[in-house]
């Protein structure tokens, strides 16, 4: 996968995540599109594997991408090593940890989409 493509990989899950709504109507049933935490944390770890991303790609990062997506990626990893494997979304949902971990997101989010 290019440079290009692994970015805007990890820019849409970032999104996802940063969304309260989307969440909202994907994890409850509200939507034909249907997600739910679990997914959104593999496709962090396993799928767009931002860890390896940002180790193979830091130099291309500005600081500010960089800072916030290592804060992001912190929160990302204490929450899913303080919980169970599979997770409840509506427990999910109104837990402070997540709700940190969208601000997070959008942080990121506004950080990589301007460049």
């Amino acid at each position: 996968m290019t440079y290009e493509d692994w970015k805007r990989h990890i820019i849409n899950v970032t999104r996802a995540i940063s969304d309260e709504e989307y969440q909202r109507r994907t994890w409850f049933g509200a939507d034909s599109e249907i997600s739910s935490p679990d997914e959104m944390i593999c496709n962090v770890f396993d799928d767009y594997l931002l860890p390896e991303f940002i180790r193979e790609h830091r130099h291309r990062l500005t600081e500010s991408e960089l800072l916030s997506a290592e804060r992001f990626l912190a929160a990302m990893e204490q929450f899913a090593d303080s919980t169970p494997k599979h997770l409840d979304p509506d427990t999910v949902f109104r837990d402070e940890r997540w709700q940190r971990i969208r601000t997070l997101a959008r942080e990121m989010l506004v950080a990589w989409s301007g460049s």
